[in-house]
């Protein structure tokens, strides 16, 4: 029995390390990367809701820019994803007065596809929203589907009879299938998501069985009032989602969520993975709309997302490593910014944290179990600047799989531990 147990939380633990890589996020110091333009130009009141895709050379963001009036798409390029070029020819995808997307055209989501862009947007008509598609050979000229809108709403009383749109990197194409999560919204105003299938990238199904395949949290959490989809990639094995929440202060942040099927979507327990900033800061009033990918070379994971109001946003940029640390050094703990540490791992019992407090601030560390419930507080006092190593007895709880949570002001960490006696 103790050679099952052990298999089990083995394999729990892998798939837990796997899965749940890109969750520490660091933001970029010289945020935000875009802004909206000079007084009179066409985005020059707010920038919200990007996309970016890197075609093996440079960067790609295609993003939305009001004007006090509409909302169009803009598009930049970037050596580096952090220092942008605007195109001189933007907007690149306009308004069509006098049909379903007079209103604005926004929210873009991008794919490469055999060297021709492809393009979902949100089209909007007042308050009622649908998806357009549209394609490009080079990023700035496009060419609207005839079959627009290619995803309507639903019927009267369901859950997206209001508005449906894509976001960021809503939607994959593989094995010749285009996959799509989209948002909806119903007359209470409550955000939630759908999924949809297409053979051709035009004519789109939704899944009505399981449809809407992720729904707001539980009543007290910080997503308990909409969540909206953000970019999903496929890593070979599951499903990852960063997607964006909100309670009923109708401040955004972002959260993640795996998936082995693209329909049942599990929370990450320590959400949300990005949050708004401290009041003063330009993205102190939200955190979301996040276009992800994942830098295989550096190993880094890479987001682009929308900090500040709907009517003055800008674009923010953050990372996260995959690796770990193995260097013992300060300047590797400040540079991977993952400084907490657990050892060993799995414990029997005695389990030594590492860590490293990046400025002196009140601590908190708690123990979770693995179905996010607070098992116990471990510390809660002052500490300096520096590094420590304290030892703490879990020979009272039982085996699986737990989270050791830190917190010291803005500096918060997460590390999986298994408890094994």
């Amino acid at each position: 029995m103790k050679k099952c147990i052990l298999f089990f939380i083995a394999f729990q633990f892998l798939f837990f390390t796997n899965v749940f890589p890109q969750t520490d996020w660091e933001k970029y110091e010289g945020n935000p990367i875009l802004e909206p333009g000079p007084s009179g130009s066409w985005d020059d009141e707010s920038i919200l809701g990007c996309s970016v895709l890197f075609d093996g050379t440079i960067y790609h963001m295609w993003y939305g820019g009001f004007d006090g009036v509409h909302y169009r798409i803009g598009h930049a390029t970037s050596n580096d994803g952090i220092a942008w070029t605007k195109d001189p020819q933007n907007p690149v995808l306009d308004v069509a007065l006098g049909s379903w997307e007079e209103s604005a055209v926004y929210m873009p989501c991008v794919l490469l596809i055999e060297s021709v862009f492809h393009m979902y947007y949100d089209g909007a008509l007042g308050w009622i929203e649908r998806i357009g598609h549209a394609t490009s050979s080079d990023g700035t000229n496009w060419t609207k589907d005839p079959l627009n809108p290619v995803l309507d709403l639903g019927p009267s009383g369901s859950w997206d009879e209001v508005q449906v749109f894509p976001m960021a990197g809503s939607v994959i194409f593989d094995n010749g299938i285009y996959e799509m999560w989209f948002g909806g919204c119903n007359a209470s105003n409550v955000w939630q998501i759908g999924y949809a299938t297409s053979h051709d990238g035009s004519v789109w199904t939704k899944d009505e069985v399981n449809n809407p395949v992720m729904v707001p949290g539980a009543s007290g959490q910080w997503d308990d009032n909409s969540v909206i989809p953000g970019t999903v990639l496929w890593n070979g094995s599951t499903f990852d989602i960063w997607y964006s929440g909100t309670a009923l202060d109708n401040r955004w942040r972002v959260g993640y969520a795996t998936s082995t099927d693209g329909i049942s979507w599990t929370k990450y327990l320590l959400n949300p993975v990005l949050d708004y900033g401290m009041v003063g800061s330009w993205d102190h009033q939200q955190a979301w709309n996040s276009s992800v990918i994942l830098d295989s070379a550096d190993q880094i994971y890479k987001m682009w997302y929308t900090g500040g109001s709907f009517d003055n946003g800008s674009i923010g940029f953050a990372t996260s490593t995959m690796v770990g640390i193995e260097d013992d050094n300060l300047s590797g703990l400040f540079q991977h910014n993952k400084t907490l540490r657990c050892y060993p791992n799995p414990s029997s019992g005695a389990l030594r944290l590492r860590y490293l407090i990046h400025e002196t601030r009140d601590l908190k560390l708690e123990m979770y179990s693995a179905d996010g419930v607070l098992v116990k507080t471990l510390e809660s006092s002052m500490h300096q600047t520096g590094k420590y190593e304290q030892t703490f007895d879990m020979s009272d709880l039982p085996d699986g799989l737990y989270f050791i949570r830190l917190q010291a002001g803005e500096q918060i960490e997460t590390a999986k531990i298994i408890l094994l006696k």
